[in-house]
């Protein structure tokens, strides 16, 4: 326990946290057995709704209870990290994409954990001036650039996210997905679970996805002085890495594979996130990233082109699909002024 600067109490803590969660997961799963039998409008549905909404109460109070500072959030991360979790725990896009669902629990409790770290960077520059909190980051140089990176990477996840759903209910309510609308049902309430953010809209709407109606993005930049060249270049760096990342997921599904049901249920949630990322992405990025797709197919072994020509047709007709996409959301979002 010394190395994690941990009291006995602090594990004691911890193993609350984890109790309290594997209760939400319970009513999540409830949930989510009600709507795959048909009986999500129904008054058993309320009421786990109801109990549902009283656990996230007294999660919250837990959490604020425990008067986090940096240093105990981070240890009680690490701890959990050391003891709980396996060498090869995957990212949150990965495990939306793969359903790698066996450690939500301690995933839901490090996410939370880690937004506390993001509001104490906040802190940090609000009272920098008085040097109220130097010892609290330590020696990390912080600045306000570290600040909006920060800000604006966890507004950004939550528009994906929002995006994500708005698309995974089009697949949901695919006649052609009939067979794997269960698979994607549990992914709509795993991100749900994963992501605080996003649950407070969905439980809201009583886990109907509802399209979004504004940007998280656009809304955590109109309350900031972020120069638009931070903002923009921001944006543009992290779509197109994951427009190539999902990319590269596709294209490595061969033609042969599209029979396999889970291969057929990736492909439908990394669809909905390459159409979601897309819509989010400026015109220069989506074409910037169009033509490094085509390019690298130029170099591509011809057997290899061959054996994914479905995947390669599908990421194209995405492509098409993208000014459709954005008209659409363009009505829908709210434009937000300064």
């Amino acid at each position: 326990m010394v190395s994690y600067n941990l009291t006995e109490t602090d594990i004691e803590d911890i193993e609350m946290l984890i109790r309290i969660t594997k209760t939400i997961d319970s009513l999540y799963c409830q949930l989510y057995e009600l709507e795959i039998y048909g009986l999500k409008d129904t008054p058993e549905y309320k009421k786990v709704l109801d109990n549902l909404n009283i656990s996230l109460e007294v999660e919250n109070n837990k959490y604020q209870e425990l008067d986090l500072t940096y240093e105990r959030c981070e240890a009680f991360i690490k701890y959990i990290k050391d003891t709980k979790l396996p060498d090869n725990f995957s990212n949150d896009f990965a495990s939306i994409i793969t359903q790698d669902y066996n450690n939500r629990i301690f995933r839901r409790i490090i996410k939370t954990l880690d937004r506390k770290i993001r509001m104490l960077y906040n802190d940090k520059i609000v009272y920098d001036n008085a040097s109220k909190y130097k010892i609290l980051i330590g020696e990390s140089n912080f600045n306000e650039q570290k600040r909006w990176n920060i800000e604006i990477t966890e507004a950004l996840e939550v528009d994906i996210y929002s995006f994500y759903l708005y698309f995974l209910k089009q697949e949901i309510s695919s006649k052609k997905k009939k067979d794997i609308k269960d698979y994607l049902l549990f992914s709509k309430y795993y991100v749900s679970f994963i992501d605080k953010e996003v649950e407070r809209n969905m439980v809201i709407s009583e886990f109907d996805i509802l399209p979004p109606i504004y940007l998280c993005t656009e809304y955590w930049k109109s309350l900031t002085n972020i120069p638009e060249v931070f903002y923009k270049s921001k944006l543009s760096g992290t779509c197109a890495f994951l427009l190539d990342y999902f990319i590269n997921i596709l294209f490595n599904i061969k033609d042969k594979d599209y029979q396999n049901i889970k291969n057929r249920v990736i492909f439908s949630i990394v669809r909905s996130f390459f159409r979601g990322v897309l819509a989010l992405s400026s015109d220069g990025v989506i074409e910037e990233v169009d033509y490094l797709f085509n390019a690298k197919l130029e170099t591509v072994d011809k057997d290899i082109v061959n054996a994914t020509s479905k995947s390669i047709e599908k990421i194209r007709k995405i492509f098409l699909g993208v000014k459709h996409d954005k008209d659409i959301l363009s009505c829908l979002i709210m434009k937000i002024d300064k």
